[in-house]
């Protein structure tokens, strides 16, 4: 419908807007008052600021039977739909399998070996779970390879939450080791710097773990999948080149931190942290503050939110399982993934090539 033009005639805000109403209700009258039609909401522009700043109430029964609003000051607007609110898939828990359709919206703890990647986790049991159709599976948040610990595995429809897994806080427990510092921050590589650690006593310890606790700025590892200029970071460490990283926001909820009985040079802890906080840049700068150099020599998730790894899938029970399901259905078995040779360790050559980001993004 097409609004009135201001005029002369027009000589205050009250008489544009009856005259605006007037044409308004003229024009709705054409049309039919089904439930399709919705009136849209007049806007300053179009009433050369002459419309109140006070808008009437929405009437929401008429708005339903797809009444032309003009009572009050404005015509009104319909209440916008509600938004979809999203579902966790429903977990999957050991120690049997009884329901495989719950693989079509579902979420499995795994209690990730040593020396598998996430993707390998997840590449098995996509290959695994092919007899029944399920084709999406995905990881919510990476374990490095040495670590161990829970792993949240989304298949079918429940991969769409991944996300708000990886939203979750953890809880990690494990080994940082004085004295001695690696270039990726933890066992995957060869010690290339050793200071003393003696000097450190317990009180030290309690009071620079603490003071890791809270909201803080972390620079991430050389060798992380973060990119920069395009590549990602632990390629280029591979080449030997090191990049100004930028800090980056994480927060500890708690860090607790002691001797190990069994050796004075090797720290037991649990840390509660935020998404992106990597412990291996913990370990590291809990040396740096010592006065020292460290590196973290075992790592183990324990928990992501409320999901704790005392309630996950050993991978060899879980696989087990499904193939129980596979053969009394009488499918033939996949071709097996090749993932009995061992993993390469981290190549490091020396000395260190020091580039600085924009030489990258160049």
């Amino acid at each position: 419908c097409k609004l009135p033009r201001p005029s002369a005639a027009h000589s205050s805000s009250s008489d544009l807007q009856n005259a605006y109403l007037r044409s308004w209700n003229a024009s709705c009258s054409s049309f039919s008052r089904t439930a399709d039609f919705t009136p849209p909401r007049p806007t300053r522009t179009q009433c050369q600021n002459g419309v109140a700043d006070e808008v009437a109430p929405v009437d929401e029964a008429a708005l339903r039977q797809g009444e032309c609003l003009t009572s009050g000051s404005s015509a009104s607007q319909p209440l916008p739909p509600p938004s979809k609110q999203l579902v966790l898939p429903t977990p999957i828990r050991p120690p049997k399998l009884e329901n495989l359709s719950l693989f079509e919206n579902g979420a499995l703890l795994i209690d990730k070996p040593s020396d598998w990647t996430s993707f390998d986790v997840c590449g098995k049991l996509r290959n695994t779970l092919k007899f029944i159709g399920v084709k999406k599976v995905g990881h919510a948040g990476t374990l490095d390879p040495m670590a161990t610990g829970l792993l949240i595995v989304c298949t079918g429809k429940g991969t769409k939450a991944c996300d708000t897994f990886m939203a979750m806080g953890k809880e990690y427990s494990g080994v940082i080791r004085l004295g001695e510092g690696t270039p990726s921050y933890d066992a995957e590589s060869e010690v290339s710097e050793r200071a003393p650690w003696e000097h450190i006593t317990d009180e030290d310890i309690q009071r620079v773990a603490a003071s890791f606790v809270g909201a803080t700025l972390q620079v991430p590892p050389m060798f992380s999948a973060i990119k920069m200029g395009g590549m990602k970071l632990y390629n280029l460490a591979r080449e030997g080149q090191t990049i100004e990283r930028e800090p980056r926001p994480i927060n500890v909820s708690w860090f607790e931190v002691s001797r190990s009985p069994e050796s004075p040079q090797d720290l037991l802890f649990r840390v509660q942290c935020s998404k992106g906080t990597y412990v291996r840049s913990l370990a590291h700068d809990l040396g740096k503050a010592l006065g020292t150099v460290a590196h973290l020599t075992a790592l183990r998730r324990e928990a992501i939110g409320d999901y704790h790894v005392r309630d996950a899938w050993k991978l060899p029970d879980l696989i087990e399982q499904l193939q129980v399901f596979r053969d009394a259905l009488g499918i033939p078995a996949p071709p097996p993934r090749n993932k009995s040779a061992p993993r390469k360790r981290r190549a490091v050559p020396t000395p260190d090539a020091v580039v600085s980001t924009e030489q990258v993004q160049a």
